[in-house]
């Protein structure tokens, strides 16, 4: 099966998707709630639309006067990460591969239900295209 994530809206389709949980600060969430970075690997060349898409969402990180404004959540078969920020692009531009570098405010595992009901989702979103 194919690795994904979600962006918002807009589904991808990722290379690979890393998770490191980080132990800053106290968890004022509910148990099973932390923050972590999230790595990122997807196939982009310059000027498609995947591309535009994560400049659009890291450029209004830099010029934005707003938190929300620029502020995502990553939603996968296997988490769900709300208030994120992109911290750096990696761009190869041979391979036309993107890496990005995110940090969370913070990220929760997904119980089982919900991700059934993701995948079937995304599985008939897909075959109706």
């Amino acid at each position: 099966m194919n690795k994904w994530f979600k962006i918002n809206d807009r589904n991808f389709t990722a290379i690979d998707i890393s998770l490191q949980y980080t132990i800053q600060g106290t968890n004022t969430y509910s148990a099973g709630v932390t923050s972590c970075d999230i790595v990122l690997t997807i196939q982009a060349k310059i000027g498609s639309p995947d591309y535009n898409y994560i400049m659009n969402i890291y450029d209004n990180s830099l010029t934005s006067m707003r938190v929300s404004d620029y502020k995502f959540e990553i939603i996968s078969d296997k988490f769900k990460s709300v208030g994120c920020i992109i911290k750096s692009i990696n761009h190869d531009t041979i391979k036309d591969i993107l890496t990005l570098d995110i940090i969370s405010d913070y990220v929760q595992t997904k119980d089982t239900s919900d991700r059934r009901d993701e995948i079937i989702d995304y599985i008939l979103d897909k075959t109706n295209q």
